[in-house]
């Protein structure tokens, strides 16, 4: 049995960024070594990062949005959290 794995969107950021640890993880996946697990709203965040924070354009970001999601188990997230961000009654 293969193994799975959630990776976050700290672990691909750091992955692309960077030939640490993550790289190695990234490339492990690359080489089906293990299922990386993940979900629509992770890439989307992880895209929205690297636009933002490290200056990505359009094109690049939506490069590793493909590539990172082709290799991973797609889940769907069914609970929605109604949280109050930052109540500042409290």
């Amino acid at each position: 049995m293969m193994i799975r794995a959630v990776l976050d969107t700290n672990i691909w950021l750091a992955s692309i960024e960077w030939h640490g640890r993550c790289y190695r993880i990234r490339r492990y996946s690359e080489e089906h070594k293990f299922i990386p697990v993940s979900s629509l709203s992770i890439l989307a965040e992880l895209t929205r990062v690297l636009r933002r924070d490290f200056g990505y354009s359009d094109d690049d970001a939506y490069y590793w949005y493909n590539h990172i999601g082709s290799l991973c188990d797609l889940v769907s997230s069914e609970l929605f959290l109604n949280a109050v961000p930052n109540n500042s009654a409290e």
